[in-house]
């Protein structure tokens, strides 16, 4: 099962669970973060109504930290970029296989 059947996620995405950080270094991407500030530059992440009972927002978030501090995008091959200022595509996120 992928993200996205059980999240919301988009860019610029103002009620969102918490974003993600899609471009900067590439030590910071992909970092977890509530705050909304240049949300346009970050993955909001937002977990469906339906799916709430199988799945808290707020373990989410630490998944997600865990994923950054791990280095998980770094090391699958999902950070682009060829200068200092690397991204993440959203599909990559949104296919992120859970469960």
């Amino acid at each position: 099962m992928n993200l996205s059947n059980l999240c919301d996620v988009a860019f610029d995405l103002p009620d969102a669970d918490f974003y993600i950080y899609a471009r900067g270094t590439e030590k910071s991407l992909g970092m977890p973060t509530s705050d909304p500030s240049d949300a346009k530059y970050k993955i909001g992440i937002k977990v469906k109504e339906e799916a709430k009972e199988i799945l808290d927002p707020k373990y989410l978030f630490y998944v997600f930290m865990h994923l950054n501090s791990s280095q998980y995008w770094q090391t699958s091959g999902l950070v682009y970029g060829s200068t200092n200022l690397k991204n993440l595509r959203i599909e990559d996120v949104k296919n992120l296989q859970v469960g």
